[in-house]
């Protein structure tokens, strides 16, 4: 299964309108943890479920704490907000992880562990009406934020894919021995595509392929770049939720004489991007190219 990865509100950049010197709610007793244990079929979906009852739980204390602070009743759901955030972190540490998840298990009690500080301050700031406190929770929760991230990552390789027979981890080890490496396109290629503006093309040869920022581009038979009598011109768009390049040809032109019966649109799957080279697949022809930048 793939879990989601939830948005920048787990990093809890909380931001507060101010403190009105209206009563705060009643001081709670903490919440006890309930040690729960859960099967290896149970855990990558209660994990799903916890990872977004907390980016909902800041979400909302995000958005009553921008409310205005001369509402009498804002206190009192901010507090609430705290405790819907610590109930689910508790749900966290509550869990008695089967074997397979235990070591990515004590990454997310790692992460919880900062939850706890940063909650706790918050929770402070809150009764005390201190803002100073509101920002220092901040620290905590951004550090519990980034482990919570690690530990995410770490589930995800470790997840059964297809039939169950091989993990996202497997996956990667056979991909990066066929020269397959898609973290890198996810990690080097931003949403708009902009480090893919360039000319491309074999190690050692001319390019094949220029992209370019408005959006055009030209595409070259092997060593003919850049005479204009074999090329394709048109349009070119990054997907990058599928790490793919999309291109349009609006024209084709081949020994010098413009085609009529040309492939009008191709889909190029990104295999890897990094160290100046670009894997690609065409996903209708199956054909690999592996690139390198020429600017």
């Amino acid at each position: 299964m793939k879990i989601k990865l939830m948005g920048l509100s787990l990093l809890a950049m909380l931001i507060i309108a101010g403190c009105s010197a209206e009563p705060t709610a009643e001081k709670k007793e903490p919440l006890k943890v309930e040690p729960v244990e859960i099967s290896e079929e149970e855990y990558p979906n209660k994990i799903e479920e916890l990872n977004k009852s907390l980016d909902q739980g800041f979400k909302d204390l995000n958005s009553v704490a921008q409310e205005d602070p001369n509402d009498k009743s804002r206190e009192k759901r901010l507090i609430e907000k705290v405790d819907f955030i610590e109930k689910t972190v508790n749900g966290y540490k509550s869990i008695i992880a089967p074997d397979k998840y235990k070591e990515v298990h004590d990454q997310y009690l790692s992460a919880m562990k900062h939850y706890d500080e940063g909650i706790a301050l918050i929770r402070q700031s809150i009764e005390k009406r201190d803002d100073k406190l509101w920002k220092q929770g901040n620290e905590p929760i951004k550090e519990g934020f980034d482990l919570w991230v690690a530990a995410y990552y770490e589930l995800q390789d470790l997840l059964p894919i297809g039939d169950g027979t091989i993990t996202a981890k497997d996956l990667k080890a056979l991909d990066a021995a066929a020269g397959i490496d898609r973290d890198s396109v996810w990690a080097n290629i931003s949403e708009d595509g902009k480090e893919l503006v360039g000319k491309w093309g074999p190690e050692g040869s001319t390019p094949s392929i220029v992209l370019h920022q408005d959006g055009s581009y030209e595409g070259y038979s092997n060593g003919t770049y850049p005479s204009k009598d074999d090329l394709f011109t048109g349009t070119w768009k990054y997907d990058h939720e599928k790490g793919a390049l999309y291109f349009t040809n609006d024209e084709a032109v081949s020994g010098g004489k413009t085609l009529t019966d040309f492939r009008k649109t191709a889909i190029m799957g990104i295999q890897s991007f990094k160290d100046g080279q670009m894997r690609l697949l065409d996903v209708e022809s199956l054909n690999e190219f592996l690139y390198v930048k020429m600017d």
